[in-house]
């Protein structure tokens, strides 16, 4: 477990407490730094985009159970053109995510020392379009779950079209979802 410091003691204790949340994204692209604040912070000399309420991160939490806690992350922004789609929507199975609770002081700036809520290995990534907008969706689980280990095999359609091209069997995958056998 990490110790808190007097730094970050004083800040959550201050009656102007504010967090924010970051995330960084081992992307085949590059990595992706993003946070959930209104104006870009920066850590660690990076600087972590604001999202505002475009990015979400959902499935994080703490369990005594010994199972893969599915964690997804959730981005929406303007429509994309055709280059930025194929950067995007390239394989990310395998690929590790960290997300980071830090507290700003009042000036906006991140105490040193921000907690890691989690590591998350990437599995699938998803792109959604409408209401004049994309959503990119990359989904994972938590790695201590695996004790560290990534999955020897992902099950995704990359995957599936990779061995058998052509292979329409993942499509039907979403109909199967949470249906009673």
């Amino acid at each position: 477990m990490k110790t808190v410091t007097d730094g970050v003691r004083a800040e959550i204790l201050s009656t102007a407490c504010r967090f924010v949340d970051m995330v960084e994204i081992d992307h085949p692209s590059g990595v992706v730094r993003l946070c959930n604040g209104v104006v870009p912070v920066w850590w660690n000399g990076n600087k972590f985009t604001a999202m505002g309420t475009l990015g979400r991160v959902t499935g994080i939490g703490y369990t005594t159970d010994l199972r893969a806690q599915e964690v997804t992350f959730e981005m929406a922004g303007p429509v994309l053109d055709e280059e930025s789609l194929s950067v995007i929507s390239q394989p990310v199975a395998g690929r590790v995510a960290a997300v980071y609770r830090g507290f700003l002081t009042t000036g906006n700036n991140v105490i040193s020392d921000p907690i890691k809520l989690a590591d998350v290995t990437l599995d699938t990534a998803d792109i959604k379009a409408g209401d004049g907008q994309h959503t990119v969706v990359l989904m994972g689980h938590q790695t201590m779950a695996g004790a560290g280990r990534g999955m020897s095999v992902y099950y995704s359609n990359e995957r599936q079209q990779t061995d058998f091209a052509g292979d329409t069997g993942f499509d039907q995958m979403a109909g199967l979802a949470d249906k009673k056998v």
